[in-house]
């Protein structure tokens, strides 16, 4: 006779076990997609060390390097990435053994240079993370220095496969 009553108390605690479980699910969801993944520095570092390889043969600055080399076919960088509102920057820079600069190539969108550099001063959501190598190298027996500097700006819901 005191089945219902029963039944009554167990589909309660039943109930609540349900919320509890939808309640963690629901949490669990909120906390994975509200937390920010800034990956800008990450893809700046990839793209500058891409770069940088792809340029420097054994210690050496490559031969066929010069104001008219193709760095997309040669470093294998998508050229799409950097025609229009693009997110990405490089500015490839050689200095001779004075440090005069002889050359420069830059692709992408040129006010991130700035950027980079108002980075450090100033904190801001919206700046492109930047990032900076250099090597001093060898070309035909004269040393030149390189200076690489790569920048990013993607926000975390796109994918750029650099």
């Amino acid at each position: 006779m005191n089945k219902k009553a029963g039944q009554k108390v167990l589909s309660a605690w039943w109930f609540f076990v349900l919320v509890i479980i939808a309640g963690g699910i629901v949490l669990s969801v909120l906390i994975y997609y509200g937390s920010e993944i800034n990956v800008k520095k990450f893809e700046s570092d990839v793209l500058g060390e891409r770069i940088v390889r792809c340029i420097v043969e054994n210690g050496e600055l490559r031969a066929d390097f010069s104001n008219s080399f193709d760095v997309f076919s040669e470093c294998g960088i998508k050229k799409e990435l950097f025609d229009k509102s693009t997110d990405f920057y490089f500015r490839i820079s050689v200095f001779d053994d004075l440090n005069n600069l002889e050359y420069q190539i830059k692709q992408g969108d040129f006010s991130f240079e700035n950027d980079c550099f108002n980075e450090k001063l100033v904190e801001a959501r919206r700046y492109p993370k930047c990032s900076e190598k250099k090597e001093v190298l060898t070309l035909n027996g004269n040393k030149r220095k390189i200076v690489v500097l790569a920048a990013s700006n993607q926000g975390i819901n796109k994918l750029s496969n650099i």
